[in-house]
């Protein structure tokens, strides 16, 4: 008993002193926490490899600060301005004629309608063809294996007496061609029949398909001549089949294919457009003004396309045959 009073005594005071040293660390404590808090953010906001401080706006607010794990964000680049012209083999006005050939084909587009001609030849937009223009192909095909198969006479010309004799290779023309469109036989009959009228007489056929590069002026050109014949007096007539409306017949297309060939084989040349659709034709001589006069419209024309800033579209019955009016306003 005598023991334990001063035990007692003894853990009172303990007690007491615990008490107070909890109470004096208390405070210090809290204000080193808040230091420690303090100087976190400060981290936060300071720069460095691995944050970015995005200052406060006119508003004095600031904006949310993004922070990456061990690298800073790449700044943000505004969206790349469209090109007008988009998709494979893009090229620019000045560079289609010095890149490419010049052709009949590409100088009509451009003057029947220059918005097609800038999507086609300019932006690489497929431009697939209709049913006019692939019934036309066959009848093409089928002419040419026709003639090539007949062969020459003894006298070296070339008899077709019936449209029989061309339509017995329509199958041949259609798995040559093969059209998306469905295409009968009537539907090319008529075209075989128009034929035999207008080379009633024998043809004395130096080639055809003729595939001709050469010059105009100073741009390199290309053609394709369905049918070159030989005249009595040595002469050529070159011959394009026509199966459209003769009112859609350029004089300027044969004249383009004749000044080619002159400049190769300087010699008298005749242009017969044959329209089997209707049963016509139209004959002109090549003569040296059509000579001249064709060489300063490839150069007029190329030089209005190469100089273009813009291509407008040109609105008319052909936009129903056109591939890509889809792509227009």
């Amino acid at each position: 008993m005598e023991l334990l009073v001063p035990l007692v005594i003894l853990v009172v005071l303990i007690a007491i002193v615990c008490y107070f040293w909890k109470c004096t660390r208390a405070p210090s404590e809290r204000a080193s926490g808040d230091t420690s808090l303090e100087q976190s953010d400060h981290t936060k906001l300071e720069p460095g490899p691995s944050t970015r401080v995005i200052p406060a706006d006119d508003s004095g607010v600031s904006p949310s600060v993004d922070v990456a794990r061990h690298q800073p964000r790449a700044a943000q680049k505004p969206p790349a301005r469209r090109s007008r012209y988009q998709g494979g083999g893009r090229v620019s006005p000045s560079e289609v004629f010095s890149k490419n050939y010049v052709s009949y084909t590409r100088l009509k587009l451009y003057h029947q309608c220059p918005r097609r001609f800038e999507l086609v030849y300019l932006a690489g937009r497929d431009d697939p063809v209709g049913k006019p223009a692939e019934l036309g192909s066959v009848v093409h095909k089928m002419l040419e294996m026709c003639i090539a198969r007949t062969g020459p006479a003894w006298d070296g010309s070339i008899r077709i007496q019936t449209a029989k004799e061309i339509i017995a290779h329509f199958e041949g023309a259609l798995a040559s061609v093969r059209p998306r469109h469905s295409i009968a036989r009537a539907e090319v009959f008529p075209y075989c029949q128009n034929f035999i009228t207008l080379n009633r007489a024998p043809l004395h056929v130096v080639e055809t398909e003729r595939t001709l590069e050469g010059m105009i002026g100073s741009r390199r050109f290309k053609c394709v001549i369905d049918r070159i014949d030989r005249t009595q007096a040595n002469g050529l007539v070159l011959v394009d089949y026509k199966t459209g409306r003769p009112e859609y017949a350029d004089e300027r297309q044969l004249n383009m294919y004749a000044y080619a060939l002159c400049t190769e084989q300087p010699r008298p040349v005749r242009l017969q457009f044959q329209f089997l659709k209707t049963g016509q034709t139209k004959e002109w001589g090549f003569t040296p003004s059509l000579q001249q006069s064709t060489a300063d419209w490839v150069e007029s024309s190329v030089k209005q396309i190469e100089s273009a800033t813009s291509f407008a579209q040109r609105r008319g019955p052909l936009c129903r045959y056109c591939g890509v009016s889809r792509f227009c306003d």
